[in-house]
């Protein structure tokens, strides 16, 4: 049997692959240049990293200001909205006045349908709903004996407003408190104040 097939590491084969790694190790760059290019191609990575990741941040930032652009706007027709409505809820004394209230109900419905196109809509909880901090502000509570009332929204007063999904402004409502637990502090406060 040839050894030279059996063996592929024979000294003719051996000669020869050292012959093609000094053929490629003449063309290999040196050591002191192919740092210096690893470095540059990193920072050009790290320069083009951080320029995408600018212009993502610019998009999302112009998309919001494209998307809340009436927020201002709306901001300060609330007032002229809470005014139409706090007037409807009056009855009007005269028929003349009756008259008026056609034309403003026309003008607040146009109002109304604007904001609303913009992605206005109110927020109008209703009485025994339970009260929702994100949503709503407490102005005033009012006491009960139910512990099933408790937390529980007592009476509307002003709507709230979100702009898509961003609260403008929060609804106001009174909100039942337990009138047990108040009792039970003030109790430990007289008691905590006759020990001492």
């Amino acid at each position: 049997m040839d050894e030279t097939k059996t063996n592929p590491e024979t000294p003719e084969t051996e000669e020869k692959g050292l012959k093609k790694f000094k053929k490629k190790e003449k063309n290999l760059v040196p050591k002191e240049e192919y740092d210096a290019m690893q470095e540059r191609f990193t920072k050009a990575l790290s320069t083009a990293a951080y320029y995408e990741n600018q212009c993502k941040y610019y998009k999302g930032e112009y998309d919001r200001s494209l998307k809340y652009r009436s927020e201002s706007l709306v901001e300060d027709l609330l007032p002229v909205l809470d005014g139409f409505q706090l007037a409807f809820k009056m009855e009007p004394p005269t028929k003349e006045a009756k008259d008026y209230r056609i034309g403003f109900e026309y003008v607040y419905t146009l109002l109304k349908n604007t904001l609303e196109s913009e992605g206005v809509s109110p927020v109008t909880p209703k009485v025994g709903d339970l009260f929702n901090s994100k949503l709503e502000q407490v102005v005033d509570t009012v006491e009960t004996s139910d512990e099933k009332q408790d937390n529980h929204i007592a009476e509307f007063l002003l709507n709230g407003y979100m702009l898509k999904d961003r609260l403008i402004r929060p609804a106001s409502v009174k909100v039942f408190k337990l009138k047990k637990a108040e009792e039970k502090v003030e109790k430990k406060e007289t008691a905590s104040k006759a020990s001492n």
